[in-house]
C-alpha cells in the first residue's frame, strides 16, 4: 500500500511506445493445476446451503410471565400447521424460552447461527429482539416478528414485521374512508393531542378535512355540525386509541350523533375500541360504525369452524386468535420455502399466502435511517351492523 502522507515522488515521463505494424503471437501450452480443496481453504466462499436437509426454524418466545398463555396458544397453532404441511421440504423446529437464553449470555451467539436456523420467529419485547438481531444480522438469517410494532428495532433486510403498526392502521382507515366517500367529504375528528396522527393521514391524502375539538366534544356540537354541512361530510375518522381516551371517545360519538342531524355518516375508529365491553354501541346504532383490525377471524367461513372443531376435539380447548395466528406464521414460512426455495426473501413482495386464516400484504419498506426491511401493510376494515362484525375490504 502507498503511504498517502509521504510527499509524492516526481513521476518521470514515460518513454514513447513504438507500435509495430504486425505482431507474431506465439501459442503457449498450459494446463489447469488448480487444487479446488486448497482454493476453498484459502479463500472461503459463502456457505452453500444443503437443500436436502430439513429447514431449521428457531422459535424464541416468552413462555413464562404474562405472555405465557398467548405464546402457548401461538405455538400450538404453529405445531398444528407443521403437522398438516406436505411439500418439497421437511422442517426441524426448535422452540426456546427467551428468559433462559437472555440469562445465559454465552448461549445466544452460538444459538443464532446459520448452522441452527434458516429462519427465526422472534419474541415480543424490543430489547429481547434487538439482542437476537445482533447475531441474526451477522449470519444474515431472515427473522419474522409476529407481535412487535416498534420502530426502535435494529432493522435490516431480513427483518419481517408481520403485525401492522398504528401508522398502518391510520393509513388503511383513511384510504377506505376516502374510497367510500371522497377526500373532500371525509373529516378527521379528534382533539389536538392527536395532531401527529392527523398529520400521518394528511401526508397520505392532504385533501381530507380535519377538525380539532375540545376535551369535551359535547361543547363543540355546533362546530361539528357546521363542518359537516360545509363539506357535505359522509365519512368521519376518529384516531383516538388509548384506553385513557374512553370518556372522550364516547363523548365524541355522542356529539357526532347529535351534530349529523339525521344525515347518514360512516364512522371509522381504531381496533382498540372494537369488542369493547365498556362501551354500549347500541346507542350509536344509527352511526355506520367501522373499526380497523390487524387480524379479523370470520367465524362464518366453514374452514374456520372445522379447524375450531378439530382443535377442540384434540385439546379440549377452544382455539383463540393466537392459535390461528401461529398456524398462519408456519404456513407463511413453509409456503415461502416451497414456492421460492432458500432465496425466498427476494420474492417476498409478490408472495400471497394461500392457506392462511388472516390476510397479509408484505411489502418492502425503508425507515427514517434509510434501512430496508419488510412489513405487513394489510389492515382489515370491520363494520358493525345489526350487532354483527363483518369484514368489508
Amino acid at each position: 500500500m502507498n503511504d498517502l502522507f509521504k510527499p509524492k515522488k516526481e513521476v518521470k515521463e514515460r518513454e514513447r511506445v513504438v507500435v509495430e505494424e504486425s505482431v507474431e503471437v506465439e501459442e503457449v501450452k498450459w494446463r489447469d493445476a488448480t487444487i479446488e480443496d486448497k482454493v476453498l481453504e484459502e479463500y472461503p466462499a459463502e456457505k452453500v446451503v444443503d437443500e436436502s436437509r430439513p429447514i431449521r426454524i428457531l422459535c424464541i418466545f416468552p413462555f413464562e410471565g404474562n405472555m405465557e398463555n398467548r405464546m402457548s396458544a401461538f405455538y400450538s397453532g404453529f405445531k398444528q400447521a407443521g403437522l398438516k404441511f406436505s411439500g418439497n421440504y421437511s422442517f426441524d423446529v426448535t422452540a426456546m424460552d427467551i428468559a433462559e437464553i437472555i440469562n445465559t449470555p454465552s448461549v445466544l451467539p452460538k444459538l443464532v447461527d446459520r448452522e441452527n436456523a434458516d429462519v427465526i420467529v422472534l419474541p415480543y419485547s424490543s430489547s429481547n429482539i434487538n439482542e437476537i438481531l445482533k447475531y441474526a444480522k451477522r449470519s444474515n438469517i431472515p427473522v419474522i416478528s409476529p407481535w412487535n410494532t416498534s420502530n426502535e428495532i435494529d432493522f435490516y433486510k431480513g427483518y419481517i414485521k408481520l403485525n401492522p403498526d398504528l401508522n398502518t392502521h391510520l393509513i388503511a382507515m383513511a384510504e377506505y374512508a376516502v374510497r367510500l366517500s371522497t377526500a373532500n367529504n371525509t373529516l378527521i375528528l379528534t382533539e389536538k393531542k392527536d395532531a401527529n396522527m392527523v398529520d400521518q393521514m394528511l401526508k397520505a391524502n392532504s385533501d381530507i378535512q380535519h377538525l380539532y375539538t375540545s376535551s369535551n366534544p359535547k361543547d363543540d356540537i355546533a362546530r361539528i355540525q357546521s363542518s359537516i354541512e360545509a363539506h357535505d361530510i359522509s365519512s368521519v375518522i376518529i384516531p383516538s386509541w388509548r384506553s385513557s381516551d374512553e370518556a372522550f371517545f364516547i363523548s365524541l360519538l355522542s356529539a357526532l350523533n347529535a351534530a349529523r342531524q339525521g344525515k347518514v355518516i360512516s364512522v371509522f375508529a381504531l381496533s382498540s375500541w372494537m369488542n369493547s365491553q365498556k362501551i354500549n354501541f347500541d346507542q350509536f346504532s344509527e352511526l355506520n360504525l367501522h373499526f380497523t383490525s390487524s387480524r379479523f377471524l370470520d367465524n362464518t367461513i366453514p374452514i374456520v369452524s372445522r379447524f375450531e372443531e378439530n382443535y377442540y376435539n384434540q385439546y379440549k380447548y377452544f382455539a383463540n386468535e393466537s392459535v390461528f395466528y401461529g398456524y398462519d406464521v408456519f404456513s407463511i414460512i413453509a409456503q415461502l420455502f416451497s414456492q421460492y426455495g432458500y432465496n425466498w426473501l427476494s420474492r417476498l413482495n409478490e408472495f400471497s399466502c394461500s392457506d392462511c386464516f388472516f390476510r397479509y400484504r408484505i411489502q418492502e419498506n425503508i425507515n427514517a435511517e434509510g434501512t430496508s426491511y419488510f412489513e405487513n401493510r394489510h389492515v382489515d376494515i370491520i363494520s358493525l351492523k345489526n350487532f354483527q362484525y363483518n369484514r368489508v375490504n
